[in-house]
């Protein structure tokens, strides 16, 4: 019976008892760490394997509409709005797919509102809601209609909208808002624990969603540009794959993209294909490397502990001799003796995964609260079997790994004699080989993790430290809508725009005016032909006027800027970036005066400007400038000094020049930019967290390692010291004894490096450049000087104290 299951667990829970240092030490190092893995590994399952909550989520298909070149190079995979539309109608007449729905992601204005709130408004066709299932907490789906053509006004706002905006008010479904000048009925609400698929951008839930065609898209008859607020999804077919879909899908695409582009000219011989992505790999693409790094750093803390743990265990197990020894006399068996060990290593585990499951509680609220809107599908984050399973999995095989390590320790025959001694030298020091191992592992480990770390804080610095190319400083970006419809021309709303800049530039806080959008949205591309040389680019461009490089105060190189007669009579010039230039100059020519034709028309390079280092962009692109017509729906407001606009302010402006004229953007330049670089704050974040983190658990446990083979050497030493070692003697001796197995600890961790930069190459050769020597030399410096301490440290009281205190032996 003594050796019955429970007899053993009864005994190690009596056992463990006696030692709450021990235990504490075990169960808060592992709980934390272990639950820490527990945690990404249940997002990382979210991500990667966790179907979606829609029915036959698995055939519900992102359809990217991709335009190759005549070189067959891919250029873009956003959608054209008449070629979007197309292939619904085509859908609809021919059902090549199960089903298909057409999303429109935007902001609108609620102007029946007085401060005019703006929603994150989706415009879709009526069986959006059908093909997700999308459980309703009131009202009821749209009207299905076979076109997407009918104006039949209505609204379903999200519960949380409802909740929040709407003060969950019980007579909702009676109530109207007024977007676009039309006014339409709340017809549902979605349920609470409905879950939107973030199609268009991470973070981003819809408030209100219309019906498609009620959207104020500015590309509804344009074929020449993408409009990448269009996302379709589409719902294969039970026994169809998404390749044979593409296939059925492109001919029809790509013939009307032939009938309505310029093919003779910039177009001729470009193709339209269709790639459908599963929306589960849609959505989780983005963020499937910021897992990788959370499992990898998380995986290494979690060993670098279990390291210091299996350093406990073996130290206890050298106090514990003596309970062994008996044991054997007694006729136990070196199974039943592994039995006994495994027992208290099991249910320090098991109670070490209860408190990890609470440390991952609180760290799935962590991620759900900070990363909302920067890892996919985190909102659906909460714990689950797959949190529980991976805890028993991770403490089954962390009790084995400890056990196994103590028993190797432990020489069963030599148990009797120990006993024989009646427990004199019960200190012994536990195997060479153990020690070299645990320290090894530790170097090693941690060297990897610290090194990995300070690339991506190089990074990620580099990135938020390099100049944007324009001044931010007292800079808003500013939008508005005209509410309605009932689109009359440009013409009509021009005069009024020039009205509102003359009233804005009245305002004392303001200096200057663009009508130009922000720098920071960069989507639009057109092509240019070289008109000598016949060669083709694709190029980003924007629209601006002749207040844009003054505003931004961005660097024109050479040549001149645009001038209010270049905006006033649209000369035919334009101005590139440096990295177009360079394009340019290739074949040797001058840049400046040579003409490209957009549009069909001659336009002469007048200027080159200094590029402009976005955010959400490594290396600048290639860039030209062209002027509008001196008014738009969107401008750029610069400040004077320690001065501020107040929203009421810009609304009230507004109205005074067209009550049609609504607010839907009010925001400072330096909270956008930081908004766009908030990924390279996270990053360098988390990657100087990581690096503390391993430093210090790494150093305690090497301290623990070293400063237990001292306490067993304490009698050696002492006698050293007795016939004149001082103590740097002493340090220089632990050096020596530990330096060869530190170094094949470093050797081991760069090994590594280098094997994941050959799997990894893709991702880690971003970050594989000459700036790898200095982080290479920082991160040996502090593993260096870690060690170093280490092996000081526990010496230090010996050095300190008499020598009479070293001779009083191990015992």
């Amino acid at each position: 019976m003594m050796w019955h299951p429970l007899y053993l667990f009864k005994h190690a829970y009596l056992s463990l008892r006696k030692v709450p240092y021990f235990v504490i030490s075990i169960v808060s190092s592992i709980g934390v760490t272990m639950g820490a893995l527990l945690a990404v590994l249940t997002l990382a399952y979210l991500m990667m394997f966790k179907p979606l909550a829609y029915p036959d989520s698995d055939r519900l298909m992102k359809i990217n509409y991709q335009r190759f070149n005549a070189n067959s190079v891919l250029q873009t995979e956003s959608f054209i709005y008449p070629a979007a539309e197309l292939l619904y109608k085509s859908q609809q007449a021919n059902k090549i797919m199960s089903d298909m729905a057409m999303l429109f992601y935007t902001e609108e204005v609620i102007v029946s509102e007085a401060m005019q709130p703006k929603f994150s408004t989706t415009y879709i066709t009526n069986n959006w809601f059908e093909l997700l299932a999308i459980p309703m907490a009131l009202g009821d789906y749209p009207l299905r209609l076979d076109e997407a053509e009918s104006y039949v006004p209505g609204a379903i706002i999200s519960y949380k909208n409802w909740q929040s905006y709407f003060s969950g008010r019980k007579d909702i479904l009676s109530q109207h808002i007024v977007i676009n000048g039309i006014s339409h009925p709340i017809i549902g609400i979605t349920a609470e624990n409905f879950i939107e698929p973030q199609l268009y951008k991470t973070g981003r839930d819809t408030q209100v969603w219309l019906p498609w065609k009620y959207n104020n898209s500015d590309f509804k008859e344009v074929w020449n540009f993408i409009d990448n607020q269009i996302v379709l999804v589409g719902k294969l077919h039970q026994d169809m794959t998404s390749q044979q879909a593409a296939l059925l899908l492109a001919p029809e695409a790509n013939e009307a993209f032939i009938k309505h582009s310029d093919i003779e000219g910039f177009y001729k011989n470009w193709n339209v294909n269709f790639h459908l992505v599963a929306i589960k790999t849609e959505l989780s693409a983005g963020s499937i490397n910021t897992v990788y790094v959370l499992v990898a750093g998380v995986l290494g803390l979690l060993l670098i502990t279990a390291t210091n743990v299996a350093n406990l265990f073996l130290a206890r197990i050298a106090s514990q001799r003596k309970n062994l020894a008996i044991s054997a006399s007694l006729g136990a068996k070196k199974s039943q003796l592994k039995a006994l060990v495994f027992s208290e290593a099991l249910l320090l585990m098991i109670a070490s995964m209860i408190f990890a499951l609470f440390i991952a509680k609180l760290g799935l609220g962590i991620m759900q609260y900070y990363f909302s809107e920067n890892l996919a599908r985190v909102n659906e984050l909460q714990l689950s079997y797959i949190t529980f399973v991976s805890g028993v999995v991770v403490s089954f095989i962390l009790a084995c790994i400890f056990t196994q390590l103590s028993v190797k320790t432990i020489d069963y025959f030599s148990l009797n004699a120990s006993l024989q001694t009646s427990g004199k030298g019960t200190a012994t020091q536990v195997a060479i080989k153990s020690r070299v191992w645990l320290i090894c592992s530790q170097i090693s480990i941690a060297m990897l993790l610290v090194f990995s770390s300070g690339l991506l804080l190089q990074d990620a610095i580099r990135q938020l430290k390099q100049p944007l190319g324009f001044n931010s400083a007292q800079l808003m970006s500013i939008e508005f809508a005209i509410a309605t419809l009932d689109w009359q021309g440009w013409s009509r709303y021009a005069p009024k725009v020039r009205e509102l800049e003359q009233k804005l530039l009245l305002l004392p806080q303001i200096e200057d005016v663009s009508f130009s959008r922000t720098p920071l949205d960069d989507t639009l591309q057109y092509p240019l032909t070289d008109v000598k040389s016949n060669h083709k680019y694709y190029s980003l461009f924007r629209n601006v006027d002749h207040h844009y490089f003054n505003v931004l105060q961005q660097e024109i190189l050479q040549g001149d800027g645009f001038t209010e007669l270049d905006v006033k009579q649209q000369t035919q010039v334009l101005i590139v970036n440096q990295a177009f230039a360079s394009i340019l100059s290739a074949d040797g020519n001058a840049v400046l005066g040579r003409k490209l034709l957009f549009d069909d028309k001659p336009h002469t390079v007048i200027g080159i400007v200094a590029n402009l280092a976005l955010p959400t962009q490594r290396n600048p692109p290639a860039r030209f400038y062209i002027t509008n017509f001196g008014t738009a729906t969107f401008m750029m407001v610069k400040l004077k000094k320690n001065q501020e606009l107040s929203r009421e302010q810009m609304i009230k402006t507004l109205f005074e020049v067209d009550k049609q004229f609504a607010l839907s953007k009010f925001e400072h330049m330096s909270k956008s930019i930081k908004v766009a670089t908030f990924e390279h704050t996270l990053t360098a974040s988390i990657a100087i967290f990581l690096a503390f983190i391993t430093i210090f658990i790494a150093s305690i446990g090497l301290y623990g390692i070293l400063s237990y083979c001292i306490q067993m050497r304490r009698f050696e030493l002492g006698t050293r010291m007795a016939i004149g070692a001082k103590g740097k003697d002493l340090f220089k001796l632990v050096l020596q004894e530990n330096i060869k197995t530190i170094c094949i600890g470093i050797v081991v961790s760069m090994i590594a490096f280098s094997l994941l930069a050959i799997v990894f190459s893709d991702f880690i050769s971003l970050y594989l450049t000459l700036q790898i020597i200095p982080v290479f030399l920082v991160t040996l410096g502090l593993i260096s000087i870690m060690s170093f301490t280490a092996c000081y440290l526990p010496l230090k009281p010996m050095i300190k104290h008499p020598v009479i205190y070293a001779l009083k032996g191990n015992d």
